[in-house]
């Protein structure tokens, strides 16, 4: 299609001043020339591929865009370049986006980019669509085949670029979560080519080294990038490693929005570096409250069974005593040296439970955790210990102070405590108390008691005498005896 012959009327610029001569043009009207053969020529949108040469950013990105012979100025403005997926590298293979426009102030042609393409990305992305289909029919991702990781780990690799900030990430917040859990570093090439083999010969070291450095967790991790950058972890060998490791193994590669094979096939998955030291390190403050928590707990159950066990001697104390106190020591001694066995037998199978606990949970401390924790851990149940012995040996010597207390009433009341005080008891020679002259008969043998012995005597004479009221019986009298109501046999 032949090109129509200028007119200046239509030009842009028409409005200033005429040329002062005939057939000879004003710069603004050779530049409104230019940007109508611009504009007019141009397709609208267009696609170029080329290589990004010297990009520098003031407000907006300026940048060329050139091949083998040619190049062309091209511009992305700052909302654009916030937007941005990609974003345009010196020396990066892409395709830009975008129209042309001429720009008259400096007579610049300019290609006013709205998106940027990596070149290859589109393979890149199938080729990643089609390995993930090909790994999960296989059964990689598969959640039943993936591992917990450990409660208590004692050692945690990382591997990393030593020169990455993901790196210090990881080691900042491992320390501030729990600092006595060791961390080993795995330098590898987290990009381009041989970082897939690094990252693999990282993990068969981790491997070999699993019993003798005590590692129970593995980090893989680097910090964002483009799907080119993070290409390496896409790599099926890499995966395989990854599958292989008989440690568990978290990823966490790129940010959020990333996803990688290795990330699929690992334990566990993380958005960032610090969320994979927090996964991996446990809350030393938490345990340190859990264990509180559980002294507590002990020290409440001891407290029960010893209010329990003074509360049954309070109601064994509290009993009414019997007619006849002689017949109650001995069930009552044997009683109470039953209680005090069976509250010590109580107590000692209670004690040697909460210790195979407690041993049982030092065992598993001492597995997973360092000697310093497990140290102040026993110096605490230590503590404990011995407030249970004092606890148990007070209420044992409470027991026997109540024993010996209940002994000396019944010894008060008891026969001989009254014939000591000038009583005396008689009774037949057969046997029997005499309550009554008229249980006895002239002639009969009978036997006195006193409170240091005894005597027998024969019955010569006997009387009855009318009972005498109360007062007057409670009151002492001064009459004496009468003559031969014993005779000492």
């Amino acid at each position: 299609m032949g090109r129509l012959p200028f007119n200046s009327d239509r030009a842009k610029g028409a409005d200033r001043p005429a040329a002062p001569q005939a057939g000879v043009l004003t710069v603004s009207q050779l530049a409104a020339i230019v940007g109508e053969a611009v504009e007019s020529a141009s397709p609208g949108r267009i696609a170029v591929a080329g290589e990004v040469s010297q990009p520098r950013e003031s407000t907006h990105l300026y940048f060329t865009l050139k091949d083998a012979s040619s190049g062309i100025q091209a511009v992305m403005f700052a909302s654009t370049l916030r937007r941005a997926s990609v974003r345009p590298e010196h020396g990066q293979q892409v395709i830009a986006h975008g129209k042309l426009s001429y720009f008259a102030p400096q007579g610049r042609v300019s290609l006013i980019v709205d998106r940027v393409e990596a070149v290859g990305r589109g393979a890149l992305e199938q080729q990643l669509k089609e390995l993930a289909t090909e790994l999960r029919a296989l059964g990689w991702f598969d959640d039943d085949r993936k591992r917990p990781l450990p409660t208590l780990p004692r050692c945690v690799a990382v591997i990393t670029s030593l020169s990455g900030a993901a790196l210090q990430d990881v080691l900042d917040t491992s320390a501030r979560r729990c600092s006595s859990v060791r961390m080993v570093v795995v330098g590898a090439k987290m990009q381009g080519s041989g970082s897939a083999e690094q990252v693999a010969v990282a993990l068969r070291w981790c491997a070999q080294q699993q019993d003798q450095r005590s590692i129970d967790a593995v980090i893989i991790t680097r910090g964002g990038g483009s799907l080119e950058d993070l290409w390496t972890f896409n790599d099926r060998t890499l995966a395989k490693a990854v599958l292989d490791c008989p440690i568990p193994v978290v990823a966490a590669i790129g940010h959020e929005t990333d996803t990688t094979i290795i990330e699929l096939v690992a334990d566990v998955r993380a958005a960032t570096p610090t969320q994979a030291a927090m996964r991996v390190t446990p809350d030393a403050e938490a345990l340190h409250q859990q264990i509180g928590q559980s002294a507590s707990r002990l020290r409440a159950s001891v407290r029960r069974s010893l209010r329990d066990a003074a509360a049954w001697l309070r109601m064994v104390s509290e009993r009414s005593v019997l007619a006849e106190p002689a017949a109650l020591i001995a069930p009552n001694r044997d009683r109470l040296e039953q209680l005090r066995r069976d509250t010590a037998r109580s107590m000692t199978a209670s004690i040697q439970q909460r210790r195979s606990l407690i041993d049982r949970l030092a065992v598993q401390l001492d597995r997973h955790r360092p000697a310093a924790l497990e140290a102040t851990r026993r110096e605490r149940l230590r503590s404990v210990s011995i407030a249970l012995r004092r606890a148990h040996r007070a209420a044992i010597d409470r027991r026997r102070a109540l024993l010996a207390s209940h002994e000396r009433e019944l010894l008060a009341v008891g026969p001989r405590a009254v014939l000591s005080r000038g009583f005396t008891c008689t009774m037949h020679e057969r046997g029997g108390l005499v309550r009554s002259a008229s249980d006895v008969a002239v002639g009969d043998r009978v036997r006195t008691l006193t409170g240091d012995g005894g005597f027998d005597s024969t019955v010569r004479h006997t009387r009855s005498e009318p009972s005498l009221p109360k007062t007057a019986r409670d009151k002492p009298t001064s009459e004496p005896d009468p003559p031969g109501l014993f005779d000492g046999g």
